[in-house]
């Protein structure tokens, strides 16, 4: 968001204050590994983004060591855990010459050797250097779709990762997801490790967080806007989430230096910042489409939904309570109505579009959940279809399950 790229660990900073630097020192000198869990829109992202990361490589929370730090997604490539991982580590250490399959295959097949990668990677520095890994939106290792081999090997990874002395481990994952932790005794020691909940920001915390990167960009915003920004955006969760898309708007209609009531109620305010930007969206890809005869109907729709969100399950109870999760689309897979309106929703900041790099797919994605809870067309559709996608996901997983079964039988 333009606005906040102005302070960008401002926000972090405000809502955690001097936690920040004692969580950051505290982690830096004895912690292996932190688990930054909180609500969807709590802010957990870019309190590890825009604040741990740069507190510990802009800073000198301890002498003399230069901290490395390697992010990725579970499900960023593919649904295979250990693709993303590898492709991150072979795009910060280019040196190297990974190759991503073969980095990939080994990782998978020997967790362990994650000491020996980054021993390769970190050279002669010793304890100079220390390996940063950031595994953001970890909630996607317990999407259905990943294989459950690949989970518990991703597991053994992180725990052979946190006890080499030249790596710690970050992560970062919606609490609704908690109760999908592994039960196992490793797993539960390695949770209780280090675990930093985050909660939603208030009403006080909200306010600093907007009058503060705005005051650093030289921009000015009345009292009055500000109430109605905060009145309207609420303590909810996704609350600073709206707030971004909402102020990002208004960046965009401001008036020389000024943020005006005048441009908030013409985007209708917060509440319809997002519902706004995506129904323009939509309206701009009929418009191009009908330039070939072609239209935007409930399918092409249907398929983008489809491939920028999945339904999963919050725990492991058969029949449990569902949560929509998002998920990256491949370009090449859409047909060519959906992928002319993710492109238009892009233009608009709704997905956020992400180029493939190391022979790796282009791929679309939501900007952030909110988009999941506020864009009116996508509430409807997945009211109508959600029970159905539960079913096809528990069908998908009944026959993963007899798949591998019949693998075993096969071998014994």
């Amino acid at each position: 968001m333009a606005l906040f790229r102005a302070a960008r660990r401002y926000p972090a900073e405000t809502h955690y204050g001097s936690s920040l630097s004692g969580l950051a020192r505290l982690f830096a000198r004895s912690e292996r590994f932190l688990a930054v869990i909180g609500p969807s829109g709590s802010g957990k992202s870019s309190l590890v983004y825009a604040g741990l990361i740069p507190t510990l490589t802009e800073r000198s929370i301890v002498a003399g060591v230069r901290w490395i730090p390697v992010s990725f997604s579970p499900r960023e490539l593919s649904d295979d855990p250990f693709q993303s991982l590898a492709a991150a580590l072979s795009k910060s250490f280019p040196d190297q010459n990974w190759r991503v399959p073969d980095l990939t295959q080994r990782l998978r097949t020997h967790p362990a050797d994650i000491a020996a990668v980054a021993s390769d990677a970190l050279g002669q520095a010793g304890a100079a250097v220390q390996l940063l890994l950031f595994v953001d939106q970890f909630e996607e290792l317990f999407a259905s779709k990943v294989e459950e081999a690949a989970r518990s090997n991703f597991f053994k990874l992180l725990t052979a990762a946190i006890e080499c002395p030249l790596v710690r481990v970050v992560i970062a994952m919606r609490s609704d997801f908690y109760n999908q932790w592994p039960q196992d005794e490793i797993c539960i020691a390695l949770l209780r490790s280090g675990h930093f909940p985050v909660a939603v920001p208030g009403p006080a915390a909200l306010e600093k967080m907007i009058t503060g990167p705005a005051q650093a960009a030289g921009l000015t915003i009345s009292p009055r806007l500000l109430q109605r920004i905060l009145d309207d955006t609420g303590s909810g969760p996704g609350a600073l989430a709206l707030a971004e898309f909402a102020l990002s708007l208004l960046y965009d209609k401001k008036e020389g230096n000024t943020l005006t009531e005048t441009a908030y109620t013409a985007i209708g305010g917060v509440a319809g910042a997002i519902d706004g930007l995506a129904e323009q969206a939509v309206a701009q890809a009929e418009k191009a489409l009908q330039h070939d005869a072609k239209v935007l109907d409930d399918e092409a729709t249907s398929r983008l939904f489809l491939a920028i969100a999945s339904v999963e399950q919050r725990d492991n109870e058969a029949g449990g309570a569902l949560a929509v999760v998002r998920r990256r689309a491949v370009k090449g897979d859409l047909p060519e109505a959906a992928l002319i309106l993710a492109q238009q929703l892009a233009d608009k900041r709704i997905l956020v579009s992400r180029e493939g790099n190391n022979g790796q797919p282009a791929v679309y994605e939501v900007g952030h959940e909110a988009v999941f809870s506020h864009w009116e067309r996508f509430k409807g559709w997945y009211a109508r279809y959600a029970e159905d996608l539960a079913l096809c996901r528990q069908a998908e997983q009944a026959a993963r399950d007899w798949d591998k079964d019949q693998r075993r039988s096969i071998l014994k």
